[in-house]
């Protein structure tokens, strides 16, 4: 009897502690975010670059900066940004022409633990690739630019 009782209390311990783990481990543990499809990386990329350089040919920059997420809005002011990418609109450099681009992804797209979506590749146009270095955050089932790194570069 005193055996069948401890087997019974055992099993009791051992299910409250498996319950709890169930119950109390997922909030404490963040899901590992994945990056969208190929097909939504890629749009995404087009649609980012698009919106900068029309905002380029519009000579307004602000244009972009309000699309993106409030925290880059807080790190980078209007000012910093104008200063950062001026020279696309001094130099009239047009990046329309990647509409009619497929993006290139090196490396892979990927999630940072942070839950950061990276994407970082090209364009190949020529005479000159678009090389792009786009952070995002997840914010209400959207993908927000939290960072940019834009260049043109001979292709090849």
């Amino acid at each position: 009897m005193n055996n069948k009782l401890t087997i019974i209390t055992s099993l009791l311990i051992l299910t409250i502690i498996i319950v709890g783990a169930v119950v109390i481990l997922p909030k404490f543990i963040k899901p590992e975010l994945k990056p969208p499809s190929l097909a939504e990386n890629q749009k995404l990329v087009l649609n980012t670059t698009l919106e900068f350089a029309r905002a380029v040919q519009a000579r307004d920059l602000s244009l972009f900066r309000r699309n993106t997420s409030r925290k880059f809005q807080e790190k980078f002011s209007q000012k910093q940004f104008d200063q950062a990418f001026e020279g696309y609109i001094q130099q009239n450099i047009n990046l329309l022409p990647v509409a009619k681009q497929v993006p290139i992804f090196k490396p892979a797209p990927f999630v940072t633990k942070d839950g950061i979506l990276v994407l970082k590749g090209y364009f190949p146009t020529q005479p000159s690739e678009v090389h792009f270095n786009y952070s995002y955050a997840k914010k209400n089932n959207d993908w927000k630019l939290v960072g940019i790194t834009l260049q043109v570069k001979p292709a090849g």
